[in-house]
Order: C-alpha cells, then sequence, then structure tokens
C-alpha cells in the first residue's frame, strides 16, 4: 500500500474540505505488510459533512478489502483541535 495513493485519493473524495491526515506505523513508514499490518489514520476537514463521513467509511472499507487489514480511523473539524486533548510540544 502507498500512503501517496492513499493521499491522493481522499483528496479526490475530499477536495478542499480536507486539511490533513495524520497516520502513524508501518503504513507511514511505508513498511505495511498486507494481511499483517493495521492503518490508523486521523482525517481532519474544514467542516464535518454526513456526505464525508459516509464517503470516508466506504473507502476505508475498500482499503481493508483490498489490502486484507483493519483500517481504523478517526474525523476531527480543524475548529475543534484546539478545544480537545492535544498537547502540543
Amino acid at each position: 500500500m502507498n500512503n501517496q495513493d492513499v493521499v491522493k485519493q481522499l483528496h479526490g473524495i475530499l477536495g478542499d474540505n480536507l486539511c490533513a491526515i495524520l497516520s502513524t506505523g508501518s503504513f507511514w513508514s511505508g513498511k505495511f505488510l498486507k494481511g499483517w499490518s493495521d492503518v490508523d489514520i486521523i482525517v481532519v476537514l474544514d467542516d464535518i459533512k454526513i456526505r464525508n463521513l459516509l464517503d470516508l467509511a466506504l473507502f476505508m472499507r475498500g482499503i481493508e478489502k483490498k489490502y486484507q487489514c483493519f483500517v481504523g480511523f478517526d474525523v476531527a473539524a480543524r475548529k475543534d483541535l484546539g478545544q480537545s486533548d492535544i498537547f502540543y510540544i
């Protein structure tokens, strides 16, 4: 799985509403192993819309089926980031 492909696909789905994509682990480092690795992604949007959530769920489900992995994803609104438990260093 190529993380740049996922970034391009998410931008295609969400357009200018997409602010950031955060991920860690083997997916981010490019060491993803099909059937073993999982994918953890946080998607930050300007404005959370039901249509975006449905599109994201379908996209993530497609990744699970194609790469035989579990995808955990969260969605955050840009405006809420300053009000949550994020610790800036």
